[in-house]
């Protein structure tokens, strides 16, 4: 999800800072910038607003000319950032907003999405867990377009781990992960009530496994790529 974050800080953090700042209340740049708001020692410092030459705007709290505490920070697109800032960044809980990809919500440090978050796309949750680096990582919870869900470990973006994904059509998949396909132990279950329990290898079944019939009769046999050896 690089693509949400990375686009839309690139747009609302530049041009945050070097403003020649005065004593009084408002002051204008030569390039139309302008701040609103409360001053210490020739420095915003407290509550204000800069309304950047572009129209954008950063409203909230300032320390020493730099964003930080609460505030709200829009560019002139509607890309839009509600939350906690240091030093300028986005650091802490906060709700970043692209009218034309989605929104998150959680945690940010240094701008990335880091800790607990929630991605929502035209208005449906898309994931909800884990984040490090602007990405999935940890446990976290994907709902697809096509209506199937995968619930479990993810590295660097991708299925890693131990997951259950659960089709659209009620075929569900329990066991482990690597590089977004089946990989070691797992077993697949049907709603007719048969499964198969083994080896998966890049998401075929592979080696020995087990078939469980509805009527609990089972069948242990030799598979590879996903065919059973006669």
């Amino acid at each position: 999800m690089r693509f949400l974050l990375g686009v839309v800080c690139a747009v609302l953090l530049v041009g945050c800072k070097g403003l020649p700042w005065t004593t009084d209340g408002t002051h204008t740049d030569a390039d139309g910038s302008t701040y609103t708001g409360e001053y210490k020692n020739g420095l915003p410092n407290g509550q204000g607003t800069l309304t950047f030459a572009d129209g954008g705007t950063y409203t909230g709290e300032f320390v020493d000319g730099d964003f930080e505490g609460r505030g709200t920070l829009t560019d002139a697109n509607g890309h839009t950032y509600t939350g906690e800032f240091m030093g300028g960044d986005f650091e802490g809980q906060g709700t970043l907003t692209d009218a034309d990809v989605g929104m998150y919500t959680g945690e940010f440090i240094g701008n990335d999405f880091e800790g607990q978050g929630t991605l929502t796309i035209e208005g449906r949750i898309i994931f909800t867990g884990e984040w490090k680096d602007g990405e999935f990582n940890g446990q976290g919870t994907m709902a697809y377009a096509s209506g199937g869900k995968y619930t479990g470990e993810w590295k660097n973006g991708v299925r890693n781990g131990q997951g259950t994904y659960t089709y659209a059509n009620g075929d569900t998949y329990t066991g482990e992960w690597k590089n977004g396909l089946f990989n070691g132990q797992g077993t697949m279950t049907f709603p007719s009530g048969e499964s198969y329990t083994g080896e998966w290898e890049a998401g075929l079944t592979d080696m020995q496994g087990i078939i469980t019939n509805a009527d609990g009769s089972t069948y242990t046999g030799e598979w590879k790529d996903g065919r059973l050896v006669p």
